[in-house]
């Protein structure tokens, strides 16, 4: 999830700032109580808020390099 925080406060910017992708735009100055409800309202909407399952280790292998 993507949340804008910025000191601009024009309509048009906001506008395309969530049509560019941000999941929400909050301008400055904000309530830190209001960005964190912010943010859980955005992990409920994405369904982030709940534990995810392990990943499987990958390794990867090129030219001697290995990565894990």
């Amino acid at each position: 999830p993507i949340i804008m925080l910025t000191a601009v406060t024009e309509t048009t910017d906001r506008v395309v700032g969530l049509e560019m992708g941000a999941d929400d735009y909050v301008p400055k100055p904000f309530d830190p109580r209001e960005l964190l409800a912010r943010i859980r309202a955005v992990l409920r909407r994405n369904g982030s808020a709940e534990p995810r399952r392990p990943v499987a280790k990958q390794i990867y292998r090129f030219a001697g390099w290995t990565m894990d």
